[in-house]
């Protein structure tokens, strides 16, 4: 966001859209970006002919294309149309760059077609280089989610509220978490909200004043995170109905939802 606002600020003048594949996506962007976007669409699949009808409609001087969305076609065509075409936040994870190693031959003749790839961290540099990225291309500019300025909570902001009425004596925040990595009996089957709970518990005999801010990684934990936390017998109360929240009923779970 911080990004796609340094951009309306920079370019005033100039037509911005931003690209979604998830439902999610979509609803987050529609209520975060409305006021910085143009436009936001679902991104084409991947094929010749989708691509181009977008293009050809949009007619972009430049295609940003963030983190690990490689997509062939659209790499061609945007390069074919005369746009610049890069990549911004980029990284390959841990799991990912294993498999893509033996696919050097493809990525390679696709990476090519990149004007300029900012990775997150050198070592993501040198994934996207072992790859067959251009090493002048290939850049280390940062991870955007540690680049933004702090700005003060919108007056009548709930949450904030909240704890201004609650006024707990701690406030631990676990956010972004997320489900098992891996399968069963893997060293990534570890579902995190488990781990946050479980350790709230243990923390709330020593600090009985704690409250604790969860927030899922994934809309479609929510539900799941509610169920944990009733079967664990923690009061909660879930951010979309803090309208309903009565002075005096603290809870010791503020859910994120």
């Amino acid at each position: 966001m911080e990004f796609l606002r340094r951009l309306r600020a920079e370019f005033p003048h100039s037509r911005l859209f931003v690209s979604i594949s998830t439902l999610a996506g979509r609803a987050t962007a529609g209520d975060k970006l409305r006021d910085l976007a143009d436009g936001i669409f679902y991104a084409p699949v991947d094929y010749v002919f989708a691509v181009r009808r977008v293009l050809r409609a949009l007619r972009p001087a430049v295609v940003a294309i963030a983190e690990t969305e490689i997509w062939p076609n659209l790499f061609r065509e945007a390069h074919r149309s005369g746009a610049g075409l890069a990549i911004v936040n980029g990284r390959i994870s841990d799991r990912a760059f294993p498999r893509y190693l033996p696919f050097r031959w493809f990525f390679r003749e696709v990476l090519s077609e990149v004007d300029s790839i900012l990775a997150q961290t050198d070592a993501m540099g040198e994934r996207f280089l072992a790859l067959g990225a251009l090493p002048e291309r290939t850049h280390t500019g940062g991870n955007f989610k540690y680049d933004f300025e702090a700005r003060a909570a919108a007056t009548g902001s709930p949450v904030p509220a909240l704890l201004e009425r609650a006024r707990p004596g701690k406030v631990w925040i676990a956010a972004s978490t997320m489900p098992p990595a891996g399968p069963r009996g893997h060293p990534g089957d570890v579902d995190e909200d488990d781990v946050v709970i479980a350790a709230f518990q243990e923390l709330a005999t020593r600090h009985p004043d704690l409250l604790l801010i969860l927030a899922p990684r994934r809309p479609e934990r929510f539900d799941t995170a509610a169920g944990k936390l009733e079967a664990a017998g923690i009061p909660y109360l879930r951010r979309s109905r803090l309208d309903s929240w009565q002075v005096g009923d603290l809870p010791h779970v503020l859910l994120l939802d």
